[in-house]
C-alpha cells in the first residue's frame, strides 16, 4: 500500500509533514506531487493553488512557508532516507529546480519521476538519468483521459535516455476510477505475460480495494491508508 500524497488521516492532511510521518510506517514508498516556487523550491503539493489560496509558482518559499502546512520536498527527503520516492512532476517550471535537487544529491537512486507530459518526461529522462521514470504510454484502455472511467498505463524505464520507449519496462501503472475495477483487472495477465508487477491508482474504497487485491494487483495507492490497517481476507 503506498498513501497518496502521504494520505488522509484524522490528525493530519495530505501534503503535509504529519501526514508523511503516519505513512512511513506502513509503507516502503512515499508518493510525493511536486510543484516549484518563484524562486526555485520544490513544494509537496497536489495543486498549484494552495488553502490560501496562494499559487506556489507565483510565491517565494518564504511567503509560502509563513502560511501554508505544504512543506518543502528536501525535507520530506531527508525525513525518510530508508523510503522509495514516488515522486510526480506537476508542471514543466519545476524541470530546473528537479535537476538541481536530483543532480547534487542521492536521491535520484531511489526515486521514480513521472509526469502526464510526454514532452516533461523525456526532459526529466535525459536530465536525471540514476532516476527511475515513468511516462504516459500512447495506448489509452478504455474509455478516454478524464472521462471518469479511467484508464491509461504507465511504465517505468531503469537509466532513460534519449531512446526512453525502446528500454525494458519495470512495472506497469494503471489509473483505476470510481467505476469497475474491471478495467485495471484486465490489465493483471498483460503484467503477467510480460513479468511486470502491477501498481493500481487511486483505490479509495473497501470493495474494490479488496477485489483488486484479490485479482492479483501487486500494490495499490489510496487516499485512505487507514483501509489497509486491518488484516483483510482476500479469499
Amino acid at each position: 500500500m503506498i498513501p497518496h500524497q502521504g494520505g488522509h488521516w484524522p490528525s493530519a492532511q495530505p501534503n503535509t509533514t504529519a501526514a508523511y510521518r503516519q505513512a512511513a510506517p506502513r509503507t516502503q514508498i512515499l508518493d510525493v506531487d511536486l510543484w516549484a516556487t518563484a524562486d526555485g523550491v520544490l513544494v509537496c503539493a497536489h495543486d498549484d493553488e494552495l488553502e490560501t489560496g496562494r499559487r506556489i509558482s507565483t510565491a517565494t518559499w518564504a511567503e509560502l512557508e509563513a502560511t501554508s502546512s505544504a512543506p518543502r520536498f528536501v525535507d520530506v527527503a531527508a525525513m525518510f532516507p530508508e523510503h522509495r520516492l514516488n515522486v510526480e512532476i506537476k508542471d514543466s517550471h519545476a524541470l530546473e529546480s528537479v535537476c538541481d535537487v536530483f543532480g547534487s544529491s542521492d536521491l535520484a537512486d531511489r526515486t521514480c519521476l513521472s509526469t502526464f507530459s510526454p514532452v516533461l518526461a523525456r526532459a526529466l529522462a535525459g536530465a536525471v538519468p540514476r532516476a527511475a521514470h515513468a511516462r504516459p504510454t500512447a495506448r489509452r484502455v478504455g474509455g478516454i483521459w478524464g472521462s471518469g472511467d479511467v484508464v491509461q498505463t504507465m511504465t517505468f524505464v531503469p537509466d532513460a535516455a534519449p531512446a526512453l520507449g525502446r528500454l525494458k519496462p519495470l512495472l506497469l501503472r494503471v489509473l483505476f476510477s470510481a467505476g469497475s475495477p474491471d478495467l485495471v483487472r484486465r490489465q493483471i495477465p498483460i503484467a503477467e505475460r510480460k513479468g511486470l508487477p502491477l501498481f493500481a491508482w487511486t483505490v479509495n474504497d473497501e470493495a474494490p480495494l479488496r477485489e483488486l487485491i484479490g485479482a492479483g494487483t501487486d500494490a495499490v495507492l489510496s487516499d485512505q491508508p487507514a483501509l489497509f490497517d486491518e488484516p483483510r481476507d482476500t479469499d
